[in-house]
């Protein structure tokens, strides 16, 4: 019958494929917002916190603002899990979670403490 499966068959790949789907969707929208903020067209979002600091932050000036908390910052293809990628990509799509240009101020504190 359509819309049925066997006894046995998972969701498996289906669910697979969509996290997939998610992630590259996510991946290519905040490169595009990225390279449209910094105007450098060939900008990309950094997944680690030492080259998003240099290259995103430093460089381009461009902050990421409302990364949920739980969800560990780290590059999108090692970010497992269907619910987590969903939850970053409702915040991306809802404008919860964006850039936005970085501050003088927040750029010189962050000079002094880049851990910060």
């Amino acid at each position: 019958m359509a819309g049925f499966r066997n006894v046995g068959d998972t969701l498996r790949a289906d669910y697979a494929r969509m996290e997939t789907k998610l992630r590259g969707e996510l991946r290519r929208e905040m490169n595009a917002e990225l390279s449209c903020l910094s105007g450098r067209g060939h900008a990309k979002m950094r997944w680690t916190v030492k080259k998003y600091y240099l290259y995103v932050f430093r460089r381009y000036r461009i902050e990421l603002r409302g990364w949920p908390r739980g969800v560990p910052f780290m590059n999108l293809s090692k970010l497992t899990g269907l619910a987590r990628i969903q939850r970053l990509s409702e915040r991306w799509k809802a404008g919860k979670m964006h850039f936005a240009p970085v501050s003088d101020a927040a750029l010189e504190a962050a000079r002094k403490n880049p851990i910060s």
